[in-house]
């Protein structure tokens, strides 16, 4: 019988547990939408409407409008849309629970759940797709111990117009992630997009993963964060023009330890990238690096885009830029910011290309803003820069044989000359131009290779040893 208040007591504590907890989650839950409503709706060209639709105790349901005035884009493209002030406007269907949740991923037991879904119904009927799902859906989990996780999913379609020759096939959507300690991951993939039509194109097994090392409102309102995206693609056809084979593309970003500076690096590499009329590029590599970047001007500037710098009047907002620039290039030209291209390689049918520049601002007075968003010529002093290229010479004579080639086809088609003949005329159309080019300096030879040096400083410029102007 001494049992019994024991199971009663358990019973009561076990119930409390999962009664209780909502009192102190679901302002928690609210707060969060009403920062994302706030952040939205603080966006140029954007705004946000939650309504409550159901409010319990366990589990709420919010109607929302998210609406962003696509004439920022392009004043032509508000024709498009059914509303009068260009407005594109999703309805959302917002559903929330409150914990504890039992079996949520690893956190094991979460503290609330929150779904958003976009059910598609003011899609245009042009767009089709499986209507007994949404047409995207985000469902997020957070623990009691702050973090989240999350995954997202947009429905496989097809769109086409009606008269229209193309056909956009899109195989859907997935994304997943976690948040936690500061640190935001997102895994997404995508099997397929396809366009037929009279221009065909067909990207395949598209993957990322992204990594953000910031805490959420720095997501959100403009400031610098360091970050690493990592992405591939098995194949990107374009008709019959191009096919390229496995490409891997990332680019990182990382913050000084003050953190008042910003390097970035890009990479892309691709093992094959086969073009009609030339054959196969194979190995190639493209990697670009933008550093010291100060932290402050980017902050700066996004603050001026929040606050309309940005308009689709061409002169003002040419008059615009010249006022912010007025008031913050020094901040700019103080870090010495870079622009390099640190790594361009390529081969062709045994034969290399490579290019190299590397190019930095030097501190000194701050130049006459108009003239630098006039024209490049007020840079020049700003600027020291240095650049190299290496080319071997059966494939500089592949580059420019298909240039050569339209020139003499029609000649050939109409009969006026031989097949041997435009072979002949084609290679000696071919020296004369590669000629040309070592004969203006624009080209030296060394060895099997032809060769080409930069250099600017102060305004000066140096090709292979020559002086020259732009």
């Amino acid at each position: 019988m001494k049992r019994k208040p024991i199971f009663v007591l358990s019973a009561v504590v076990v119930a409390a547990a999962v009664i209780i907890p909502p009192v102190f989650i679901k302002p928690t839950v609210q707060q969060h939408f009403s920062a994302w409503q706030e952040q939205v709706n603080q966006t140029p060209g954007y705004s946000l409407s939650i309504e409550p639709e159901e409010d319990g105790w366990f589990r709420s349901h919010y109607t929302a409008k998210l609406s962003y005035d696509i004439s920022l884009i392009d004043p032509e493209l508000a024709e498009l849309t059914d509303s009068e002030d260009g407005l594109v406007t999703v309805p959302l269907q917002i559903t929330t629970a409150y914990g504890p949740l039992f079996f949520a991923g690893p956190f094991g037991i979460g503290a609330a759940q929150a779904t958003v879904q976009v059910d598609g119904e003011n899609l245009p009927d042009f767009i089709q797709w499986d209507k007994d799902t949404p047409f995207y859906q985000l469902e997020i989990v957070r623990g009691f111990g702050g973090g989240f996780i999350h995954k997202d999913q947009l429905a496989a379609f097809e769109a086409s117009r009606s008269g229209d020759n193309e056909t956009l096939i899109f195989d859907g959507y997935k994304g997943h992630g976690t948040y936690s300690s500061g640190v935001l991951e997102h895994d997404a993939s995508i099997d397929r997009i396809e366009l037929k039509g009279d221009s065909p194109v067909l990207i395949e097994n598209y993957t990322v993963n992204s990594i953000f090392h910031a805490p959420l409102e720095d997501l959100f309102n403009g400031s610098s964060y360091s970050y690493s995206m990592d992405a591939e693609i098995e194949r990107i056809k374009l008709a019959d023009l191009v096919s390229i084979q496995d490409i891997q593309a990332s680019a990182h970003n990382t913050l000084d330890d003050s953190k008042e500076l910003n390097d970035t690096t890009m990479t892309m590499t691709t093992d094959v990238m086969e073009l009609t009329d030339f054959g196969k590029v194979e190995d190639i590599k493209l990697t670009m690096a933008l550093n010291h970047i100060s932290t402050e001007f980017l902050r700066r500037y996004n603050d001026a885009v929040m606050n309309g710098l940005m308009t689709n009047d061409s002169t003002m907002q040419q008059s615009q830029l010249v006022e912010f620039l007025k008031n913050n290039l020094a901040l700019f030209l103080e870090a010495k910011p870079e622009f390099n291209v640190t790594e361009f390689t390529a081969h062709y049918d045994g034969n290399a290309f490579a290019f190299g520049a590397h190019s930095h601002i030097e501190a000194g007075e701050t130049p006459d803003v108009k003239a630098l968003v006039l024209g490049p010529e007020a840079w020049l002093p700003l600027i020291k820069a240095d650049a190299s290229l290496t080319i071997d010479q059966p494939l500089l004579e592949a580059m420019v044989s298909p240039f050569i080639a339209t020139q003499l086809e029609p000649m050939l088609s109409q009969g006026h000359i031989t097949q041997e003949e435009f072979d002949s005329m084609l290679s000696d159309a071919q020296q004369q131009m590669i000629g040309g080019l070592i004969a203006e300096g624009l080209l030296e030879e060394r060895d099997d290779a032809y060769v080409s040096n930069f250099l600017m400083d102060k305004g000066e410029m140096t090709l292979n040893g020559q002086s020259m102007n732009l």
